[in-house]
């Protein structure tokens, strides 16, 4: 193989993998709700600062409802809960949803994309047991039992309707104190010429580009031998 060919080959390679990689770049915006506006030296901040009024654009690329019965809902700085046994599973904010509480976010999905959900999520360990957590995009809706320790969740769907909406709501009775915490949420649309599909010769091709990629900057990074 020559130089010129495999340059050519390291080309392609990496311009395949970016288009794999812009294909599953994430719908959601803000989906590790790390937003520098809010005000967490308290350690937390409540989603809507008027009492008699639950629903909320605070955070943002959320938007929030609540049914107004029990405490608020609340974002919460893992750098402040940590000494309290509370671990936030991705960057330092996490959302804290009491019941009655949803969240809804806009995405862009046409009808028979297929797409991946993932999201961490678990319920309040000192509060009231809480029902399943309800995630919805579109017209498509999936419940989640949470266990009582952080556990990532991820599934596969493909979409029945455009969708424009995605939104994550605790379904616990009317009663306080049945939180369930949500953080880094992703939705990534796959490409469906390779979903479900055995290798083919373009990803065979990808995978020696990313070898001789590999090879040529180990090759670079071999220290001089002195005379």
């Amino acid at each position: 193989m020559t130089i010129r060919s495999s340059a050519k080959l390291c080309v392609l390679g990496l311009a395949l993998l970016a288009a794999v990689g812009a294909a599953q770049a994430t719908l959601v915006t803000n989906g590790g709700f790390e937003d520098p506006s809010l005000d967490l030296s308290s350690g937390y901040k409540y989603l809507a600062d008027n009492p008699t009024n639950y629903d909320s654009t605070t955070l943002k690329g959320w938007r929030v409802t609540d049914d107004g019965d029990g405490e608020r809902s609340y974002a919460m700085d893992g750098a402040v809960y940590r000494p309290r046994g509370v671990v936030i599973p991705e960057g330092h904010v996490a959302i804290f949803m009491n019941q009655g509480t949803s969240l809804a976010t806009d995405i862009s999905l046409v009808a028979g994309q297929r797409y991946q959900v993932s999201f961490f999520a678990q319920y309040c360990v000192t509060c009231k047991t809480t029902g399943p957590l309800e995630v919805t995009i579109g017209t498509d809706t999936f419940q989640f039992v949470l266990p009582a320790g952080y556990q990532s969740f991820d599934y596969v769907a493909k979409s029945t309707n455009p969708a424009t909406q995605l939104s994550f709501t605790n379904t616990s009775p009317t009663d306080d104190y049945r939180g369930i915490t949500l953080d880094d949420v992703q939705v990534n649309i796959l490409p469906t010429s390779t979903v479900d599909e055995p290798p083919t010769a373009m990803m065979v091709l990808m995978a020696g580009a990313l070898l001789l990629v590999k090879r040529r900057k180990k090759q670079q990074a071999k220290p001089a031998v002195a005379a």
